[in-house]
């Protein structure tokens, strides 16, 4: 009887509310809502947009870029082995070994950053130096960081020798 009682309230509360919101959504109209891109003539705007776009995708790549590029992988698994070693199972958390991992990468990678600061990303904000030179001088610093950090039987191919 009780359970009968409770599927009836369920059941009348499920149709008010259902009613409402159909009678609702009848008298407030949803805004039109349209994406344009346009309104920029000049080649300057169109480069601004571009580099935007092209800023966005590096953020977005970045947790890609900090494995793939960086000593960060290195370090994450040898604190995960150090800490099995110890026989401890979580004895420094997940986050404390990422924290430390990031600021030991931050830490190595330092003089690589610095060169690339000082050889590319300064001249170019500057304005010294075009974008294509930025890029090209801040690749050389990190190619000859992962090229020391790696073995050369890694790295080398039949196809480009």
């Amino acid at each position: 009887m009780r359970m009968k009682r409770l599927s009836t309230i369920l059941l009348t509360a499920i149709t008010v509310f259902t009613a409402g919101s159909a009678f609702a959504a009848d008298a407030i109209g949803l805004p039109n809502v349209s994406l344009t891109l346009g309104g920029e003539n000049s080649p300057q705007g169109l480069a601004t947009a571009i580099q935007i776009v092209l800023l966005l995708t590096v953020l977005t790549l970045a947790p890609a870029i900090l494995l793939m590029m960086t000593s960060f992988t290195r370090l994450i698994i040898v604190f995960s082995l150090l800490r099995q070693a110890l026989g401890v199972q979580q004895a420094p958390p997940n986050q404390v070994l990422i924290g430390l991992s990031l600021f030991l990468t931050f830490f190595i990678m330092s003089p690589a950053l610095t060169k690339i600061n000082t050889t590319a990303l300064q001249p170019y904000m500057q304005g010294a130096i075009s974008q294509e030179a930025a890029m090209t001088g801040a690749l050389a610093p990190l190619r000859e960081f992962m090229l020391k950090n790696t073995r050369e039987k890694s790295y080398t191919c039949r196809f480009w020798s």
